[in-house]
């Protein structure tokens, strides 16, 4: 399996969870990233990928870049924005696999942000076996190094 075929399980799993909460969970503070709510949260999830895609990337990663995709994403229904989410899937995580390492650490972002939005509602975290596995790939293709 591939750094898409990771993402995928990450976004699915994640996008079940997303679909059955209610009002209050989606305002629930994120601990993990304690400017935004579990919503917001989902909207950056969903920015991710679409920014990557449209060539969106100057400052990728930085406050204010993680800060538009929260902000274009505002009073969006979860809906709306899962179904953003699934309408840019299957091409950037079929992209994920010639990205190198950059693929790689967009996994560990969806992996580390699923275990964000289940701390912050009470739930048990994900599977370590991902971040292991992103650890393993960073190592072998020295991507720890390539982008210090």
């Amino acid at each position: 399996m591939g750094a898409g075929d990771h993402y995928q399980l990450q976004r699915e799993s994640l996008s079940e969870l997303f679909a059955g909460l209610g009002r209050d969970q989606l305002a629930t503070p994120v601990p993990g990233c304690p400017e935004w709510t579990v919503r917001d949260l989902l909207a950056h999830l969903v920015g991710v990928p679409a920014d990557v895609m449209a060539g969106v990337v100057e400052g990728s990663g930085s406050a204010p870049w993680t800060r538009a995709q929260v902000e274009a994403r505002a009073g969006r229904s979860v809906g709306d924005l899962l179904d953003e989410w699934e309408a840019i899937a299957l091409s950037f995580e079929a992209a994920l696999d010639g990205l190198g390492v950059l693929g790689w650490i967009l996994v560990m972002d969806i992996a580390m942000h699923s275990d964000d939005v289940r701390e912050a509602l009470g739930q048990p975290l994900g599977d370590s076996e991902t971040h292991d596995l992103v650890l393993e790939r960073l190592d072998q293709d020295e991507g720890l190094n390539s982008i210090a």
